[in-house]
């Protein structure tokens, strides 16, 4: 046959067959690269399952380890839940769950079997589990298998750490404003203390029962701003009046409170904000670099910590229980600031409070020159849990500006700070157990009864959160 080759050195000379060899080398070379690019988005996006299923299981591990109950097994319990073990195999083992605490100063997570504080857990999907992610095209230059692990620090921490100790006072059982506190008619006050440092306005028809606080620095000058009252037509409110000095403390603490409350959560721009997907328990930082709002979405929200520079509007009958909602409203001020060091969990509050100050104009730290409203309520919507003034499930609101709510609004056992005004519209579902602290004015709707919870701590309620550290 032509071209034959005759004799062994023809054989090896004979070129018949090589582009078969070649393209066996680059069709193997060109699924190495296409392999290590599949291989590599697969591998991606377990981490980013991995992620999930490690935040949901620290998390879950230190609210058993605060009620008393396993974290090892509640955390074992959401792995399987998030990545289950007849798929993923067993990527969470018990010795991957570390108890501890978290230290602010740069110590990070120091592990501490006595300890409650912290809950450190590591998921694998890696060969020391015997669940390595397995390859697809990678298998065939003999790469069988990623090891991947995913680590988080779920810590608790006091929402009022920054603040001072306030005890069973005013401030922590009533209505406290550096400005005027005002009230139409038919309202009553039961057990709760009000304060106005500038005077308590009134008009007829009010009752004031016995264990009511009205107080204001100078009565014969600020008690309706001097005007004269009917008291038969405001039944027991010459009992309850008392003179006094109180400041509102909390008022010139708000974007402090804030920035402390913002540290370990996750951010996201409000541009790619979705109410509708907030879930129980979340820790977010919502940043808006311009001026701007973000809406609250409808239905039951608990444990939620949302901490945002945006301006906030809440929607028809959101109800919020045992959750944190607070404002800066410094967008496009010294925000940069602020998003900095909300995102580094090693700052703390005195040092975060300092450089969120620092350079701010004098008149810019005055709360009563606040120019816009920070927190707008809507109708039907519901702060804390309406449980007859039970301990837990009261809520928090901040916001560095004004606070308007809505008509219809119920507030149990729940707090409002603002370094603005407050104010009330009428026909509120129900005010039991509130504290309030205005650096502006307060305005009260009538035709309501505020209630106090008779020394029920209304702290407790938010005083203990959990936050993602790493």
């Amino acid at each position: 046959m032509a071209g034959q080759a005759k004799t062994p050195l023809g054989a090896l000379v004979d070129q018949r067959g090589g582009m078969t060899i070649w393209m066996l080398v680059w069709l193997i070379g060109t699924m190495a690269l296409g392999g290590f690019a599949v291989d590599t988005s697969k591998a991606w996006r377990m981490k980013t399952m991995l992620r999930a299923a490690a935040d949901a299981s620290s998390h879950a591990a230190i609210q058993a380890a605060m009620a008393g109950n396993d974290p090892v097994e509640a955390a074992r319990h959401y792995a399987e839940l998030n990545l289950p073990a007849e798929f993923m195999g067993d990527i969470l083992h018990a010795a991957d769950v570390e108890l501890g605490a978290w230290d602010p100063q740069g110590g990070g997570f120091v592990a501490d079997e006595t300890s409650s504080a912290a809950v450190r857990v590591t998921v694998y999907r890696a060969a020391r589990n015997a669940n390595a992610e397995p390859t697809t095209l990678l298998n065939i230059i003999g790469f069988r298998g990623w090891d991947l692990s995913m680590q988080s620090v779920a810590s608790t921490y006091d929402a009022f750490a920054y603040a001072p100790d306030m005890g069973d006072t005013c401030l922590t059982k009533g209505i406290v404003a550096r400005g005027t506190v005002s009230v139409t008619s038919n309202s009553t006050f039961s057990d709760v203390c009000v304060h106005g440092e500038e005077g308590f306005v009134f008009n007829n028809n009010n009752v004031y029962e016995p264990g009511t606080q009205i107080s204001m620095p100078d009565l014969a000058g600020m008690l309706n701003h001097g005007k004269t009252y009917n008291a038969n037509k405001n039944t027991g409110l010459n009992a309850a009046l008392v003179e006094t000095s109180i400041d509102p403390v909390l008022v010139d603490k708000t974007d402090a409170l804030t920035l402390f409350l913002a540290l370990g959560a996750q951010v996201t721009e409000a541009a790619y904000f979705v109410p509708a997907l907030l879930l129980d328990g979340d820790h977010l930082y919502v940043h808006c670099a311009a001026p701007g709002a973000i809406t609250m979405p409808t239905g039951r929200l608990q444990d939620l910590t949302l901490t945002t520079n945006c301006a906030i509007n809440f929607s028809r009958g959101g109800e919020f229980v045992n959750a944190i909602i607070a404002t800066t409203m410094n967008a496009g001020g010294d925000d940069d600031v602020f998003q900095t060091y909300a995102a580094q969990t090693h700052v703390t509050a005195a040092m975060a409070h300092a450089l969120l100050m620092a350079g701010r104009a004098a008149e810019d730290l005055d709360p009563r020159l606040s120019d816009g409203t920070g927190i707008n309520g809507a109708s039907e919507v519901s702060m804390g849990e309406a449980d007859a003034c039970a301990n837990g499930g009261g809520s928090l609101l901040i916001a560095d500006g004004h606070m308007h709510i809505a008509a219809k609004m119920g507030i149990y056992g729940s707090t409002m700070i603002a370094s603005g005004d407050i104010d009330m519209a009428a026909q509120t579902a129900g005010v039991e157990g509130m504290a309030i602290q205005a650096g502006g004015d307060v305005d009260l709707p009538a035709q309501q009864t505020f209630i106090g919870c008779n020394g029920t701590d209304w702290r407790i309620a938010v005083k203990q959160r959990v936050r993602f550290l790493n």
